[in-house]
């Protein structure tokens, strides 16, 4: 089986299991002018794996997913300028990694 587990739920969110603990909710962020919403999801996983990269947990990185997702969601360009490492970080409010 798969170790660790991540179901993006669109506006919901996303769901994260790091083991065989039970899943935690990764909430989306809320009151967002949503401009495009072409992206989205590629911004979300772009976001989870830099912060695993990173060296973060799996709920800290899906928090950036969401983070980078929010961001994009801003903009009508497909590939938003306005996503930045420390754009993501400061939104997620995790310290710069």
């Amino acid at each position: 089986g798969f170790a660790n587990v991540v179901v993006h739920c669109g506006k919901d969110g996303a769901l994260v299991s790091e083991g065989r603990t039970p899943a935690v909710a990764i909430a989306a962020f809320g009151a967002i002018d949503i401009t495009d919403v072409t992206g989205a999801g590629d911004a979300a996983v772009a976001g989870l794996v830099s912060g695993l990269a990173e060296g973060r947990t799996l709920a800290e990185a899906a928090r950036m997913g969401q983070a980078a997702a929010a961001l994009k969601l801003k903009s009508r360009k497909s590939v938003s300028d306005a996503i930045s490492r420390a754009s993501v970080q400061a939104l997620a409010g995790l310290p710069g990694g």
